[in-house]
Order: structure tokens, then sequence, then C-alpha cells
């Protein structure tokens, strides 16, 4: 199989990607990712400016340690796998670990992406005080506006969370505290996103309509983790559960009296 595709580095903040400790192939990938794409420098001890080279990455073992969430033994041991595959070299440079990428250019060449509408959006030369933050300067991003897509899509990233910070910030201001939101919850946001024309607006919504819900159970009323299952938020939204509410202990003699119960 050949060919490219893009790879953005907000696949790092998705949970689906990262909720679980990594697979090696995982771990490549994201090593992929955090890699330079473009000359930059990171901060060391003293204040000291290092410079990191494209097809460099500046992370610590202990750093990939977290991301991975492997322990620091088996980074050193899967860094020394690569290694010994050709697939990077290691460097100490200014008492720092530095793993170099061999043939970064087969992953990240810039010809597959470098030419848009007759301009060249080839690699820039700027300083980073942080470490590897390439994210924050990919150029990748300014170009997408030049490329001519085949359908028109929603605006909705599924490697970003704005709609998921939304979500559970509108959560604390009606009940006062914010969710725990499972991989597949958050997926869910995305997909009712996909499919409910503003769904931002529908948010305050089903969640002043959820509060109301009350199924007569005295230790449990339906929570966000039960709203983004199944379809519940659009049978909450739709007004299903509207009516739906416990009842009084008058109300439950009424309608005893009157036979109704």
């Amino acid at each position: 199989m050949q060919g490219y595709i893009k790879l953005h580095r907000q696949l790092l903040d998705n949970p689906l990607f990262t909720s679980e400790p990594f697979t090696r192939g995982q771990a490549w990938i994201t090593l992929l990712l955090l890699t330079n794409y473009k000359d930059g420098y990171i901060a060391v001890k003293n204040g000291e400016l290092l410079k990191i080279e494209r097809g460099e990455c500046g992370y610590s073992e202990l750093a990939l340690a977290k991301i991975f969430k492997w322990s620091r033994g088996k980074v050193k041991r899967f860094i020394n796998l690569l290694e010994s595959e050709k697939m990077i070299q290691q460097k100490i440079r200014s008492n720092r670990l530095i793993i170099k990428v061999l043939n970064y250019e087969n992953f990240q060449n810039d010809t597959v992406n470098s030419t848009v509408n007759g301009h060249q959006t080839g690699q820039q030369t700027v300083q980073q005080t942080d470490i590897n933050n390439n994210d924050k300067n990919d150029n990748n991003d300014k170009n997408d506006k030049n490329i001519i897509s085949e359908k028109p899509k929603k605006n909705i990233d599924p490697f970003s969370n704005p709609l998921i910070e939304d979500f559970r910030n509108e959560y604390f201001m009606q009940f006062n505290s914010k969710p725990y939101l499972t991989a597949t919850e958050r997926n869910k946001i995305f997909e009712l996103a996909s499919d409910i024309d503003d769904f931002k607006g529908t948010i305050p919504i089903v969640l002043a309509k959820l509060k109301e819900i009350d199924f007569g159970f005295d230790n449990w009323k339906p929570t966000a983790n039960w709203l983004l299952k199944d379809n519940n938020y659009t049978t909450v939204l739709n007004g299903a559960y509207d009516k739906i509410h416990k009842k009084t202990v008058w109300e439950e003699l009424r309608e005893r009296h009157n036979g109704t119960a």
C-alpha cells in the first residue's frame, strides 16, 4: 500500500487514541507526530536553548513514558528496538537525549503538500521556547482554505474538543458539577453534532429538560452519561420525557381514590 494521509497533531488530544496504554504501533506514530517538521529550539537547564533539527525529537524518556503510559524502562527498550531496526538514531546533545528519525522525508515529504495553487508551503525557521511545540506553528492549517473538497462538510474536527467543553461547561452551570465523559461518550457528542443542526444551541435546552426528568427512583436521576447513551439525547430534545416526573404522595392517593392508579 502506498500514498499519504494527513494526521494532525491534535490526534494526541483525542481520548480515543490516548485513553489506554499505547501499543508499539501507537508509540511509533506518536513519535513521528512529536518529531520536529522544521528546525526549532527547546529550553534546557540554565535557560540554554538547544536546537532541534527537522526530523529530530527532543522529548525525554520520562516525557515519552507519560505520553505512552509506559514505564521508563519500557520506553528505553522500545527506543533501543527502533534503533536496532534502523528506524531512529539516538544522540546525546548537551546531556539531552535526541531521537533522530531516519528517512524522515519518507514520512513527511514536503512535495506531498507543499504546492497548493502554485504556492510553496515548505518549512520555515522559528524559535520554539516550549518543548517541541510544533502544533502551534504548524502551517498546514493555514493552507486548508486552499484545498477544495468534493463536498462541503460541517466544521467539526473529531480531534479537537470545543463541543465537549461546551457541553461540560453548560452541564456545570445547570448541575454545579462537570461530568466525566468516557471516550465513547465524547465520540457520541461528535456524532450528535454531525446529525443535529445547531447542536451547540440545543445543549442548554436538552440539559434543562434533563434536569426536570425524574423517573421516580429515590437514589437515581438521569445524568450526562445516561444522556449520551443510545438515542437518549435526541429523545429528550424531542420532548419524549417532558412529562415524566416523580409523583407526590398526594398525587398517588388522588389517583387511587379516582381509580386511575
